[in-house]
């Protein structure tokens, strides 16, 4: 029976989920919308090889998560959802279900290795620490591989107290399909793989269970992937050869070793990545056999080994976190004599992180992902019929940078919008340069902004919000606002959009 309490706080959390997902349109990186959506436009219909990009044409990526995709679209078409934003909605709000049953297992299976005081700020922190609610609706490679890996986790560290070995097979199976989703969780798959041998000194009839499961699931998305790309393929392996033997990941840029202590420190803000970090050093020490560590360190020592980094390539195993978070501060002050000293200065350090949460909450709640991309383009798609878009240099918001092959997102593709060149615009006479209803697409950097407003074209949307602009100077989410999109339009069509908000 959930007390008032509970209830309140499941309430808290499933309304700032559901908003994120809402607002939180687009994509934080091209992969997640280029190698996934448009993926799937091959077999729904919007796309063809020539289409993709040139992750197809060298079958390096899997067909799993772009079929689900599709089979969620379909479903979605039954229901009468056909618009692609409300589609790409869908799988959001999917994302955001899965990532609170998951947490919400991992919580449950977990809180016994933590002391009953703790246990209401373990269920906070698991789910609102302030980035995980934007990173957990993401309907990316990243995320799907780490609740897969999370619920393995769950089903291994309860598997003894369960005594059947059909979950062996079950966790197995999660980690064929974690691997799927991502390849790079080989890493910590292999590192939880470790932890039962040495750690729990596992039985070999377990592990061969645990195995075959594994392979099971790799071998049923092998065929998958054949079926997609139209011919026996191993895409792993095609993986490896093209990024790692190849190089070519390292062609997208390459960062030093320290780049993922840098960000962890840096990206959460300086306050919190000082805690997060003490919190892992203090758990290495103090207590090495959790499994959960044998899943983050090699993680992050292999990715820190290869030359090509981003910080989204953390993102499966940042729900650990919190676990670690809570149980490296139990451990310390269960050890120290003078709790007084620990409460002076704990309480203004958790005071300040609580503001600094609370803020970055807010702000990842609405604000849109990555540039504002795509939620440009849902603006223009429910405010204006046929129109005429005028855009110069690489500000057309219907294809990313420079028409590069298999970068145009034909899943949002919009025949009420013509894209003209603003260029031929300034060849016409002075005061007949632009219809009412013609807009105008600038990236906010663009000097081609005092002109237009000389022609009597005014602001009428910015991609990204001037206060989530503001704010985010402190949380550093985004870096390149220079980049944003501004839409211009007659004052006339300015008020008339105003008016339909």
């Amino acid at each position: 029976m959930y007390t008032l309490k509970q209830n309140i706080i499941f309430i808290i959390i499933a309304a700032i989920y559901l908003l994120t997902a809402i607002n939180s349109n687009g994509y934080h990186h091209p992969d997640e919308h280029y190698q996934i959506i448009e993926f799937a436009g091959l077999k729904g219909g919007w796309n063809t090889g020539a289409d993709l990009c040139w992750e197809y044409d060298a079958q390096i990526r899997p067909a799993l998560q772009p079929m689900l995709a599709l089979v969620v679209f379909k479903c979605l078409g039954v229901l009468g959802v056909t618009n692609p934003f409300g589609l790409a909605l869908g799988l959001r709000v999917l994302t955001a279900l899965f990532a609170v049953f998951c947490i919400f297992v991992f919580i449950r299976n977990f809180k016994n290795k933590i002391e009953v005081k703790y246990h209401t700020a373990f269920v906070l922190l698991s789910f609102l620490l302030w980035f995980l609610p934007a990173i957990n609706i993401r309907f990316s490679s990243e995320t799907w591989a780490g609740f897969t890996l999370l619920l393995s986790v769950v089903l291994l560290n309860d598997v003894q107290k369960q005594n059947r070995r059909s979950v062996y097979f079950l966790a197995g199976l999660l980690w064929g399909l974690s691997f799927e989703f991502r390849f790079q969780m080989a890493i910590a798959l292999f590192g939880l793989f470790l932890w039962l041998i040495f750690i729990r000194k596992e039985k070999l009839k377990n592990l061969l269970l645990l195995l075959s499961g594994s392979f099971a699931a790799v071998f049923a998305c092998t065929l998958l992937d054949s079926w997609f790309y139209g011919n026996w393929v191993f895409t792993p392996w095609n993986y490896f050869y093209s990024n790692l033997i190849e190089g070519v990941a390292s062609h997208f840029g390459v960062a030093p070793w320290y780049y993922y202590l840098e960000q962890l420190i840096n990206r959460p803000t300086p306050l919190i990545g000082m805690l997060l970090l003490s919190a892992l050093l203090i758990m290495l020490f103090l207590d090495y056999k959790n499994i959960v560590l044998w899943c983050i360190i090699p993680f992050l020592i292999i990715h820190s080994l290869i030359p090509h980094k981003e910080l989204r390539f953390l993102f499966p195993v940042v729900n650990f976190v919190p676990l670690i978070v809570i149980q490296a501060f139990q451990k310390v002050n269960n050890r120290l004599e003078n709790k007084t000293v620990v409460r002076a200065i704990a309480y203004p350090v958790v005071i300040i992180a609580l503001i600094i949460n609370a803020g970055g909450l807010l702000m990842l709640a609405v604000k849109p992902a990555c540039d504002g991309n795509i939620n440009i383009l849902q603006y223009i798609d429910k405010h204006h019929e046929h129109v005429n878009l005028y855009t110069i240099g690489g500000s057309n918001p219907y294809v990313l940078g420079y028409n590069v092959k298999g970068l145009t997102p034909r899943f949002y593709a919009n025949d009420k919008v013509t894209v003209k060149d603003l260029s031929s615009v300034w060849k016409r006479n002075f005061g007949e340069r632009f219809e009412d209803d013609d807009l105008v697409m600038l990236y906010a950097s663009y000097h081609e902004s005092v002109y237009l407003e000389k022609e009597g074209l005014r602001i009428e949307k910015k991609s990204i919000p001037d206060w989530i602009i503001w704010l985010d100077r402190f949380y550093k989410v985004y870096d390149k606002y220079q980049y944003i999109y501004v839409l211009y339009s007659k004052p006339s069509n300015n008020s008339l959009c105003a008016k339909m908000e």
